[in-house]
């Protein structure tokens, strides 16, 4: 299959999409992975964390759907690169409620329990674990889940954003 070429379409720009699309599939796997297989909970900052990656799948679809239209891929890859920005910005937070430099400003627990009368909501309230967001329930070289997860997001924006950067010609729009 010959792909189509334009002004703004180069198939490392898709590649680079999809290569981040895939790498979003693997966090949720590995997050999902520690949280059902390895009973790790996550607290709520943990969570709010899933969302940038999820929002990078959702942005890896269109490409894959409307590959051939370099707008959608501008578009997408700026989109995609901003996301994983505020993606570390979430998870760099986390890492700074986890080193005590700061506390947290949301309630760390994972959410409300559901119910289906006000005794059975009453003693789900008093029995589900409180999942505190300071407290690191999972380390490898002394670092967290968050911190990974802070590093992993800013690689990837920081090089997704260079690719589109280049692949779109805004380096030359900067030059005139």
């Amino acid at each position: 299959m010959k792909m189509k070429t334009g002004p703004f379409y180069q198939p490392s720009l898709y590649s680079a999409q999809m290569m981040i699309g895939g790498l979003a599939v693997l966090v949720w796997a590995a997050v999902l992975g520690g949280q059902y297989g390895f009973g790790l909970s996550p607290c709520q900052l943990c969570l709010y964390q899933r969302w940038p990656w999820a929002v990078v799948f959702g942005l890896a679809i269109l490409v894959a759907i409307w590959r051939q239209n370099p707008s959608v891929l501008a578009v997408c890859g700026g989109l995609m690169a901003v996301t994983l920005l505020v993606g570390a910005g979430i998870a760099g937070y986390h890492h700074g409620v986890e080193q005590h430099w700061w506390r947290s400003a949301v309630e760390c627990s994972t959410g409300l329990p559901a119910a289906r009368d006000f005794e059975s909501f009453k003693a789900a309230m008093l029995n589900r674990p409180v999942v505190a967001c300071d407290k690191i329930p999972w380390s490898f070289a002394g670092l967290s889940m968050a911190s990974y997860n802070f590093i992993l997001s800013l690689i990837c924006a920081a090089g997704l954003a260079g690719v589109v950067i280049e692949k779109t010609g805004l380096v030359k729009l900067a030059d005139r």
